[in-house]
């Protein structure tokens, strides 16, 4: 992008223990290997074990080689001094399956580790329609709802480690586009990939703000963030349907220099995660390493409560009482009015307007392909099958659509290329010339990042 990101350099205990959702390439990937590099221990949480293990023995690789190096640099900085190896060891996680997902939360529990911070970074973007095994649409369980149930589930893990413990949610400015209709959450009125995707990221700020609340007193500080628009193989792979998406979306962000390197791209996140200055804060919405604004959509407190009592329906056979005392028991405040029911529709044009520069009014002058039904697509990743099929029209795009669509992906990745100079280490584009992998073969389910 141009932009110079910073953020300060950290020695951190052996003990300082991370999960990491989605860390087998793109942002994930630095945003593991700089936090181990440091002293914390890592757990990569993704779906495919044999790209994980991969990643990491690439890592182990990659750091040991800095380590040789004699002169720091922003590429390499914490690598000299650091620990001999890396402390980073893989856990099996399938965020498209609830039960997969408390697989993995009661193997961690059973490990004994404390947990520090929970970086919920795994997600996919762009996917056409389908239903998850639980029978969500995909994006909305994936990117969101799956997290979810990780954080309700090891709070109490989070509250043995504070003060200062976090929940770092990478989400987009692509949030800036979303908006809120529980009566069609899960599209089955319409779909859009695009709009869809712009939803489930509006979904992780506002349950920012909703877990907030119920945090206050707890010592965990709850942040979500846009990385920049990073060069990592999500669009590839969830394009595969479009020989026009693909290629003219990306000739765009190479032209106009829009596309941060992975390693650039998890700096936002470091600064999250890591950041000493933001101990004891909460509710922060980073973009470019600095607390921003999100939009005003996602601040509404109705809305807000109305997600997580929707979400809370949803996952109802995965939590209990206990759960929920150990998360809801201390709400400092609820909204005034009465909470609308899951069948109302909260979407309001004024409502998704956050100032003049916000226009998230994703009903105008588009064909959103108005159906009552669609059909589950086939897994967009690596051919998974696990989705049947049913005999009903499959909502499409025509190029000229997916032309239409490419104005807004470019729109929602227009982010403030001012440098962002603050005390602590910057990371130019000189420095991280080195790190210029984007074209590293990523997992999509594994790896949101940059992706977004």
């Amino acid at each position: 992008m141009g932009a110079n990101l910073t953020f300060p350099e950290v020695d951190l205990p052996g003990d300082r223990t991370f999960i990491l959702t989605g860390g087998n390439g793109g942002i994930g990937y630095e945003t593991a290997k700089y936090i181990a590099a440091h002293g914390g221990r890592v757990v990569l949480a993704c779906r495919s074990e044999e790209k994980a293990k991969a990643a990491i023995e690439e890592m182990q690789k990659e750091y040991k080689d800095e380590k040789q190096k004699t002169s720091p640099t922003a590429a390499n900085a914490g690598a000299s001094n650091g620990p001999d190896d890396l402390n980073i060891e893989f856990m099996k996680l399938d965020l498209e399956s609830l039960a997969s997902t408390m697989e993995f939360i009661d193997a961690y529990k059973a490990k004994g580790y404390p947990l520090h911070s929970l970086i919920c970074n795994a997600g996919i973007a762009y996917a056409p329609y389908g239903e998850t095994t639980d029978g969500y649409e995909r994006m909305f369980q994936i990117n969101y709802l799956s997290h979810l149930l990780i954080i309700l589930h090891l709070t109490p893990l989070l509250r043995a480690s504070a003060p200062n413990s976090r929940i770092v949610m990478v989400s987009s400015v692509a949030h800036t586009h979303g908006a809120f209709d529980l009566d069609n959450i899960q599209g089955k009125r319409s779909y859009n990939r695009i709009y869809f995707y712009n939803h489930s990221k509006l979904y992780q700020v506002m349950s920012m703000y909703a877990l907030d609340r119920r945090l206050k007193s707890s010592g965990i500080g709850v942040f979500s963030l846009h990385p920049g628009v990073v060069e990592t193989g999500i669009l590839v792979n969830n394009w595969t349907d479009s020989k026009v998406m693909v290629p003219v979306v990306h000739g765009f962000m190479r032209l106009f220099h829009v596309y941060r390197n992975p390693y650039q791209g998890a700096a936002t996140t470091l600064v999250a995660a890591l950041d000493p200055k933001y101990d004891g804060e909460s509710a922060l919405y980073f973009d470019s390493c600095k607390p921003t604004p999100p939009v005003s959509l996602a601040k509404n407190v109705e809305n807000q409560e109305a997600l997580w009592k929707y979400s809370l329906e949803c996952l109802k056979d995965y939590i209990n009482e206990d759960v929920l005392q150990g998360v809801e028991g201390e709400v400092k405040s609820e909204p005034d009015a009465n909470l609308p029911s899951e069948g109302e529709n909260l979407k309001s044009k004024q409502d998704v307007k956050d100032e003049a520069t916000h226009d998230t009014d994703t009903g105008e002058g588009r064909d959103e392909c108005e159906k009552e039904e669609v059909t589950q697509n086939t897994d967009a990743e690596e051919g998974r099958d696990g989705c049947e099929e049913e005999n009903e029209e499959v909502v499409q795009q025509s190029e000229d659509d997916i032309i239409e669509d490419n104005q807004i992906i470019t729109e929602v990745h227009a982010t403030d290329t001012d440098d962002v100079k603050e005390e602590g280490r910057d990371i130019s584009q000189s420095d991280s010339e080195d790190r210029q992998d984007g074209g590293r073969s990523t997992d999509a389910a594994d790896n949101a990042g940059g992706e977004n």
